[in-house]
């Protein structure tokens, strides 16, 4: 193997003043290529390289570390999963329960959970406990506590027909 390969006890820089190092996967995401094409890439143009494990890293060239830092950046889009879209939904009604209680207040806080469950039903159906369980997380956490915290892929898994339309 022709790769530089850098002691790992350097520093973030590296001993020559180098960036950031990015797996081949990483760099083969954002070239839009395979790890295979990238590993020969950086043997062929000389990328400094650092063992971590059984892998390499590498240190591409500044176009493509600006487009490596993009793959690796936190999604920005707020529907990206199912998960936060159920999150959203919860917080819709938590904010609709506020919203019928401080317009009815002589109602009371059971009539208006009762309620607004009652009114979100042509968009999702839940109980009246799970809705005083999510004013409950939102009183504790804010809408973050409204985040699922179990770990995996937690939740109803996708039937069949949703794999086939999803595919």
């Amino acid at each position: 193997m022709n790769a530089k390969v850098q002691n790992p006890q350097t520093s973030a820089l590296g001993a020559h003043g180098y960036g950031q190092f990015f797996s081949a996967s990483v760099i083969a995401a954002a070239e839009s290529t395979s790890n295979k094409s990238i590993h020969r890439r950086a043997r062929r143009e000389g990328w400094p390289a650092r063992r971590r494990g059984n892998s390499l890293q590498y240190v591409p060239s500044r176009g493509m570390k600006v487009r490596c830092q993009k793959v690796l950046a936190p999604r920005t889009c707020l529907l990206d999963s199912e998960r936060t879209l159920r999150e959203l939904k919860r917080a819709a009604a938590v904010c609709g329960f506020v919203q019928t209680f401080q317009r009815r207040p002589a109602l009371g806080a059971e009539a208006a959970i009762t309620a607004t469950a009652r009114d979100f039903e042509v968009f999702f159906v839940f109980s009246d406990t799970s809705l005083r369980r999510w004013i409950r997380a939102v009183e504790r956490g804010g809408l973050a506590g409204l985040a699922d915290h179990r770990l995996g892929r937690s939740g109803r898994k996708p039937g069949k027909l949703e794999r086939i339309l999803c595919a």
